[in-house]
């Protein structure tokens, strides 16, 4: 013969209670794995804005180099002085009536 056992009205409170506590404890921890580690979550956003921070250090970079290269341009395209520097050195270029000496370094 089987024997049902009647729960008290205050025991399936309990479990009724219990339950419903495990439901919102899962659909909380889904939406807070969800907040974090999704495509569109923290952890992601961090790492963007970390990259867009180094990404726009580089562009400072690359801007402060282009304005020395702009720089050079102009020295190269209208100054005299920088034109003879640069055939003199990088070219061994000499003036008409010169004496170029070659000093020699002791190889000891």
């Amino acid at each position: 013969m089987s024997e049902e056992v009647q729960q008290s009205p205050g025991a399936q409170k309990n479990r009724l209670k219990r339950r419903r506590y495990l439901s919102i404890s899962i659909i909380g921890v889904a939406v807070l794995a969800f907040l974090l580690f999704s495509k569109y979550g923290v952890i992601t956003r961090f790492s963007l804005e970390r990259k867009k921070t180094s990404y726009y250090s580089e562009i400072d970079a690359l801007r402060i180099f282009q304005d020395s290269l702009r720089t050079d341009i102009k020295k190269l395209q209208y100054d005299t002085l920088e034109i003879e520097r640069i055939a003199r050195e990088q070219y061994g270029m000499v003036k008409p009536g010169e004496k170029v000496f070659i000093v020699k370094k002791d190889e000891k």
